[in-house]
């Protein structure tokens, strides 16, 4: 997977599940449904309040072919494509799967960062945190996925805090902590 763009097919997605059984299959099932909601998340978000880094922020994308750091003054989006403004009237018109992994992860970041300080500045109550916490759920969920363990283990801990019942999410979708030997 490169950022948020499968790259196999349903036959390929079955053979993958058919190396699990029983509640590992289920388990694994319902993992990869889970990561497919990030993608319509994510552009939903975009499509409604565009991403605004710092002024001086930059982004890693899939350039002709290439990865290349560009500026990123702002970025929207939907379902079909990325809009990112690259200078006062420039802006790259990109495909999700120019997206590497590494900078969906600074875009799901901005976002988790403005659903806390909105949790935190007006409460929101328990549907306000339970958005956070499937937000932050999936974000473990994605980087679990990508190797990206000890982040993984920081987002399920943010689920977990947001809201407690989602412990058992945690615990069914991912693997138990990494635990550091102390020093």
């Amino acid at each position: 997977m490169f950022g948020l763009t499968f790259k196999s097919s349903k036959v390929e997605l079955k053979k993958y599940l058919s190396k699990f059984k029983g509640q590992a299959y289920s388990r694994e099932y319902d993992r990869i449904e889970q990561l497919v909601f990030i993608k319509k998340d994510l552009a939903r978000l975009l499509s409604s309040m565009p991403y605004a880094p710092t002024e001086d922020s930059k982004i890693l994308v899939k350039k002709s072919g290439k990865l290349e750091m560009v500026p990123c003054l702002y970025m929207k989006g939907n379902e079909n494509r990325l809009d990112i403004k690259v200078g006062k009237d420039d802006y790259l018109q990109l495909e999700w799967s120019d997206l590497p992994t590494e900078s969906v992860l600074q875009v799901m970041d901005y976002y988790l960062e403005l659903k806390i300080k909105s949790v935190k500045a007006w409460g929101l109550g328990k549907k306000g945190k339970i958005e956070l916490a499937d937000y932050a759920l999936r974000m473990a969920l994605f980087t679990d996925w990508n190797g990206l363990k000890e982040k993984s283990q920081s987002y399920a801990e943010t689920a977990a805090r947001y809201q407690r019942s989602y412990r058992v999410y945690v615990d069914r979708f991912l693997p138990p902590p990494i635990v550091k030997p102390k020093k």
